[in-house]
């Protein structure tokens, strides 16, 4: 019987969801004392831990049994637990407890845990009772049933067990599987305890809750033609002759030592591990100074290779050399260090330096590698404009505008001589191409103005009336955006039918200006 208060919980879980039933009967009890006797819960367990019942608010919950059923055709493991104040859940059956497929079941009551065949027999039951099992009485056990059917060889029992043995025997079986267990044990002692001695086998299994390695005490090694012979696990290393330093080049022993710890002896003093000078490997592929007392390496010995290799070291750093050295570091070139460089993978591959690029660069790459350049903004361009007025007839075709000076030209793309009434492309993209115009003073007829393409194709255009207002004609600007190949070039030309010549004034600054720049 299981007694519950509010909040606390009854939890399972089963080896497959769904196929293991379970039902809760009890009584619940509430604060005014009324009894409700019922089935508590019933379903079927989830594949993880999950609540199945839980005691409502203000009730007092009495767990009189729990029975669980396997429906599956498998063999499924079963576990129970009740949860108190919200505290870790507890089991009360023991851990993954089997239940037989197809019916298997378990009965969890009063009277203790009872585990059923698929076809009902008692498998086993764990109950707490006070009877004595003994010959005549209601509960008398054969000793068979109990099979104690084992003759241990180091003693005579009273009789052999056999299928008419009872209880009567049972002591003197008892107390032959004691001794024998006994025997068992002070070999098992007799076994290990010389063995700590020599090799400790742990085959497949492992240490587990260690609280460490309590090692002997660091005894002194000193070198001796750059080498040195280790006996255990812990050393101190001192210089030969004690002298300012030394170089241990090779550590002799890794055959009967495979994992060793070394300390400076003395902090006046400076030992160099060095890196594959003799038979130790360090990962820095660097050496590393012993120059403190808190300076130490360890090393583990790799038969295969006959190298010592480190595992951690805590030295003094290794002795000083460039980032890109070749002749230590084998995936670096040998470069010095050159103000404002930047360190970049090449092709070969290695480790290289890209020395600062010139004032205004950029780093770019171009999707292979990095280089310094321009900051993107392109400066391909030209702007020009004529200084004196020029006259355009009355009808016919139209006329081209003639431009005699720049205000700027970045790609040679206008000449103010020699057709210079044209802005040729000399640098393929896309560009801003534009022009403003104004007309002299007159309201009749059209005026017409764009920008001709390779003296074939219009790609910007404007129509309007004519203008005669305080004194000023009529003006436009027009502007277009073109992917331009090297040598196609643009012009700006002009058409009106006032009945007779009409200029288009020049204005600094402002009028006629034609330009084009590249954006792309």
């Amino acid at each position: 019987m299981i007694t519950l208060e509010a909040a606390d919980l009854i939890e399972g879980d089963a080896s497959a969801a769904n196929v293991v039933d379970y039902t809760i009967n009890g009584a619940q009890v509430d604060s005014s004392r009324n009894v409700d006797v019922k089935a508590l819960a019933d379903g079927q367990l989830a594949g993880s831990k999950a609540t199945l019942y839980t005691t409502p608010a203000s009730t007092t919950a009495i767990v009189k049994s729990i029975t669980l059923v396997n429906t599956d055709s498998s063999a499924r493991t079963v576990n129970l637990y009740v949860q108190r104040d919200g505290t870790n859940s507890r089991r009360i059956i023991p851990e993954n407890l089997t239940l037989e497929a197809n019916g298997g079941s378990l009965l969890l009551s009063g009277n203790g845990l009872q585990v059923f065949s698929a076809s009902g027999e008692v498998l086993y039951a764990l109950s707490s009772h006070a009877t004595d099992h003994v010959t005549g009485a209601s509960d008398e056990v054969d000793g068979d049933k109990l099979d104690i059917d084992w003759n241990p060889t180091n003693y005579t029992p009273t009789t052999t067990p056999s299928e008419a043995d009872n209880v009567d025997n049972l002591t003197a079986h008892l107390y032959g599987i004691d001794q024998e267990l006994g025997q068992k044990l002070e070999n098992v002692v007799e076994d290990v305890t010389p063995q700590l001695g020599g090799d400790l086998d742990c085959q497949s299994n492992k240490f587990t809750n260690m609280l460490g390695f309590l090692m002997k005490a660091a005894t002194e090694l000193t070198i001796a033609s750059g080498a040195v012979t280790v006996t255990q696990m812990f050393h101190t290393v001192d210089t030969e002759g004690d002298a300012a330093t030394d170089d241990l080049d090779t550590i002799n022993g890794g055959t009967t030592v495979n994992l060793i710890i070394l300390r400076a002896e003395n902090d006046a003093r400076t030992v160099v591990v060095k890196h594959n000078t003799g038979n130790i490997w360090l990962q820095g592929k660097a050496d590393i100074n012993l120059d403190d007392l808190e300076d130490g390496i360890m090393l583990v010995w790799d038969s295969t290779n006959s190298k010592w290799f480190d595992i951690a070291a805590g030295g003094g750093g290794g002795a000083a050399h460039a980032v890109l050295d070749g002749s230590t570091h084998n995936d670096s070139v040998a470069d010095a260090v050159t103000r404002g460089s930047i360190i970049y993978g090449n092709a070969t591959p290695k480790w290289d330096e890209l020395v600062v690029g010139a004032a205004g660069k950029v780093l770019k790459s171009d999707g292979t590698d990095i280089a310094w350049g321009d900051i993107g903004l392109y400066t391909e361009g030209a702007r020009v404009y004529h200084n004196a007025n020029q006259s355009i007839p009355s009808g016919g075709a139209s006329t081209p505008l003639a431009f005699n000076s720049e205000r700027y030209d970045t790609d040679a793309i206008h000449d103010p001589s020699s057709n210079n009434d044209r802005l040729t492309c000399k640098t393929a993209g896309k560009y801003l191409i534009w022009l403003i115009v104004e007309w002299a003073a007159n309201a009749t007829g059209i005026r017409e103005g764009g920008i001709f393409m390779n003296g074939t194709t219009w790609m910007g255009f404007n129509r309007a009336a004519g203008l005669s207002s305080g004194g000023y004609g009529g003006a436009f600007a027009i502007s277009c955006v073109y992917d331009m190949a090297v040598n196609d070039y643009v012009k700006c030309r002009v058409w009106q039918d006032s009945g007779g010549a009409l200029n288009i004034v020049a204005v600094a600054q402002t009028t006629p200006e034609f330009g084009m720049q590249r954006i792309g």
